[in-house]
């Protein structure tokens, strides 16, 4: 059986590095999450809601990595518990949860950040300089 790969190098991305926070090794600062299950929840969130906009579609699909710019963070509030948050958006700002960063993500699979519903866009829409439209992959229909 074959196997569809995202491999968002190979995508136009509208996340900022810039404004990732300040990551640091000890308990409390915040820390790279491992992307691998992080990766298995997009890959069944896609295969659960998008799948047939994604060409060739063969009934496996694997996503490698993140779009380029954003990344996925942890770290252990004063409570003791820990927290995940995702930074890159191009406004700034921060997904409180990988699932509430999922729309953007199927933003840039799209290259439509314009339209994009997520919660940060949705918050920073009308505001300042539009969300520009990405060009979309070569083997994209929709």
């Amino acid at each position: 059986m074959s196997c569809t790969i995202i491999d968002f190098a190979n995508y136009v991305s509208d996340g900022d590095s810039r404004l990732w926070p300040t990551l640091g090794p000890n308990q409390g600062q915040r820390q790279a999450q491992p992307l691998a299950p992080l990766l298995v929840v997009l890959r069944d969130y896609i295969l659960a809601h998008h799948a047939l906009e994604f060409v060739p579609f063969n009934g496996s699909l694997r996503v490698l990595n993140l779009p380029p710019g954003y990344i996925a963070t942890v770290y252990t509030n004063a409570k003791g518990r820990p927290v995940h948050t995702c930074h890159g958006h191009p406004r700034g700002g921060q997904w409180t949860s990988f699932v509430s960063f999922i729309p953007h993500i199927i933003a840039i699979l799209r290259g439509d950040v314009a339209r994009c519903g997520c919660v940060l866009c949705g918050r920073y829409r009308g505001q300042g300089t539009p969300a520009r439209k990405l060009p979309r992959p070569f083997w994209q229909i929709r």
